[in-house]
């Protein structure tokens, strides 16, 4: 037993860890992806895909068959905490739609599976329960049985179990944390995404995602204080939104289709860890998720699309060492470091009750500053690298002073 079974472990078949098995095999490099699920299987998420995220499934050739089960809307819509709104259409991104779908994660996560199996990545439903170190190698140790290879890719979500195993995560993070329910039969809904601030405590938002003209994705987030005594529980949270102002003509003769379902979000990339050895970390295993939006599908299909690709130049120069894994962190530094700072400012900035209101007062803001709020929540990395963040402090504060 002195080779390896695979060159590459995958743990977790949701976005992050299909799209990494799916370049991974597309290189050649031998790949299982190991899931405790049987797909397909739901996953408690808001659904969306961002630019950002159909972006990378148009890469993967994935783009018509997600229009053709999603439902598309190209606004975006927020509904400020004194009721007042405004829509705006979503902008327009680099080699990016310009619009977002919302497609359940049932379906969406097992479209991503397949091509992964496609490209020639082996699935194993397996728990695994934990990953050490022979030889040279990893022994993902899954069932019983382990599972030997050159290198590992952790795409577990918010779960934290093997990070702490591993030794990778050593501090747990404060996340933020939602909940969600799905709803047929409502009143009409706008064909947008939907934020609103009423009805939810702050730093915090609901939201309607739209699976069709009468059906949603309904759901609410906030964000946990460290320290923070007695929070609210993600239901809670939830059933507070759904009996707020703005909700109730929506829902009042709609059906809701299965529980509320809550579930925490790691927010925390800026300090958060990205490997272990021989392990790279994608999506929300290594904190990507937007601290403004919640949204963790782009990220963990970007991250997943990086990481096999730095994988590759690995394999081909034959270098596994500790240096190389310090490059991938750059690697995610360079690409998200700045996007999630400015995206942590801008919520400890605009998530309040004055600069919201004042955001959607139909007298308020000029259309280039709703926009540019958008463009920051929508995470267009073109818009964030013109601004620095003061400039966009001072724009605020001229603005709410004209």
């Amino acid at each position: 037993m002195n080779q390896p079974a695979y060159d590459v472990a995958v743990i977790g078949a949701g976005p992050g860890g299909a799209a990494a098995a799916t370049y991974l095999s597309l290189a050649g490099l031998k790949t299982i992806l190991l899931d405790k699920a049987e797909f397909p299987r739901d996953k408690t998420c808001g659904d969306g895909l961002s630019p950002r995220a159909l972006a990378v499934l148009q890469d993967m050739g994935l783009l018509e068959k997600i229009s053709q089960v999603g439902y598309t809307v190209a606004q975006v819509g927020l509904a400020a905490p004194n009721g007042d709104a405004f829509r705006e259409p979503i902008p327009q991104l680099k080699n990016a739609p310009a619009y977002a779908t919302i497609v359940p994660r049932l379906t969406l996560d097992n479209i991503i599976l397949e091509r992964a199996a496609a490209a020639g990545a082996e699935f194993r439903r397996a728990t695994v329960k934990g990953i050490a170190r022979e030889n040279g190698h990893v022994l993902v140790q899954a069932n019983g049985n382990g599972v030997r290879a050159k290198m590992a890719v952790i795409a577990t979500g918010a779960s934290t179990s093997l990070l702490e195993q591993t030794g990778i995560l050593k501090v747990y993070p404060p996340p933020a944390v939602a909940a969600r329910a799905y709803f047929e039969e409502m009143a009409p809904i706008a064909p947008a995404v939907q934020f609103y601030f009423e009805g939810v405590p702050l730093p915090g938002y609901g939201w309607i995602f739209p699976l069709g003209e009468r059906s949603a994705n309904v759901g609410a987030g906030v964000v946990r204080r460290p320290g923070e005594k007695n929070p609210l529980s993600p239901r809670t949270v939830m059933e507070q939104f759904m009996a707020s102002r703005p909700l109730q003509p929506l829902l009042q003769n709609a059906r809701q289709i299965g529980p509320i379902k809550g579930y925490p979000l790691r927010t925390d990339f800026p300090t958060a860890p990205t490997f272990g050895e021989q392990i790279l970390l994608v999506g929300e295993s290594a904190g990507l998720v937007n601290p403004i939006t919640g949204e963790g599908i782009d990220y963990a299909l970007e991250s997943g699309q990086m990481a096999a690709a730095h994988l590759v130049e690995m394999f081909q120069a034959g270098d596994f060492s500790l240096v190389q894994h310090r490059r991938y962190d750059q690697k995610l530094r360079d690409h998200f470091q700045k996007l999630f700072l400015f995206s942590l400012r801008a919520r400890q900035l605009c998530f309040n009750r004055p600069t919201l209101n004042w955001l959607a007062r139909p007298s308020g803001p000029p259309t280039r500053l709703r926009r540019l709020v958008i463009n920051i929540a929508m995470g267009n990395q073109e818009t964030i690298d013109q601004f620095s963040w003061w400039q966009v402090v001072k724009l605020l504060l001229k603005q709410t002073k004209e």
